[in-house]
Order: structure tokens, then sequence, then C-alpha cells
């Protein structure tokens, strides 16, 4: 049943797009993700105004991935030929087993050839790297939000 709604998702679409060369969609499961954000927890220690994270979820109560949940994603995510990984989440360096779930995924990344780039809010950063000197990452993103009026950059 989902399967004959998502082909007539499909021809549906075929349909508007007939004609426009540059648009060619044989069918959606024929894709895949080019990017993956990982969020790894769901709590933070910071209520940034830009941060898209719901905040009436900031809780540590919600489950989460394991490690070797992660590491089995990521493992199946490059067999597809995806390209970079970022970690995210509210703050993903927030607790120890955040830190070493992220220091899973960034190790898993590498594995397989990815990209792999962390999002944070810089609190734990210094931490992060104390305790896994080799986590090397392509990139890395920091707010530089304040805590206070006028601390913001």
């Amino acid at each position: 049943m989902a399967n004959s709604k998502l082909d007539q998702l499909v021809s549906a679409l075929l349909e508007l797009k007939k004609g426009n060369k540059q648009f060619f969609l044989k069918s959606i499961r024929d894709y895949y993700p080019r990017c993956f954000s990982i969020y790894i927890n769901s709590a933070c220690n910071l209520r940034c105004l830009h941060c898209d994270c719901p905040r009436e979820r900031y809780s540590l109560d919600n489950p989460e991935l394991s490690a070797g949940e992660w590491e089995e994603i990521i493992k199946k995510f490059a067999q597809k030929k995806g390209e970079p990984v970022a970690i995210i989440g509210w703050e993903p360096l927030l607790t120890a087993d955040s830190r070493r779930k992220v220091y899973t995924v960034i190790k898993t990344a590498k594995k397989y050839g990815l990209k792999c780039g962390l999002v944070n809010n810089g609190s734990f950063f210094q931490k992060f790297m104390e305790e896994y000197p080799d986590a090397k990452m392509d990139y890395i993103d920091f707010s530089i939000e304040g805590l206070c009026a006028g601390a913001s950059l």
C-alpha cells in the first residue's frame, strides 16, 4: 500500500515536471542523503537565540541512540557514498556519554573516508579534546552567542 502511494507521488512529480530536461526523477528510492546530520543528544546547557532545536525538549530524559547504533548507521551511510557527517545536537559535548558518542562517530566517519565536523557551543570543547586528543575533525562550528546581554558577537 505504501509503495503504491509513493509511486503515485513520483508519477505526479514526473508529470508536473514533464518537459523540463534539468529535472529527472526516476524514483525517490534511487536517491540517498548527501549530508548526514547526527543529533547526538537532546539536552543543552545554554539557550542560544539562533538555535533551531525545540526549547521544550531540552531534557536528559529523551531516548538516544548508543555509540554502536551510530556506528552502524554511519557505516550504511558511507556505503551509499554519502559525503560529510555533521555532529550536532542540542549540545553534543554536554555529558561524558555524549562526548564518547561524538568520538565514536568521528572515528567511524574517518574510518570510512567521510568528512566529519562538529557543531557545538564551545562550553565543553576543551574537555572533549583533553579526553579524546586524537579526535580529528574536518571542521568545527562554535556558537559565539554570549551568556548575557552585550556579550554576543
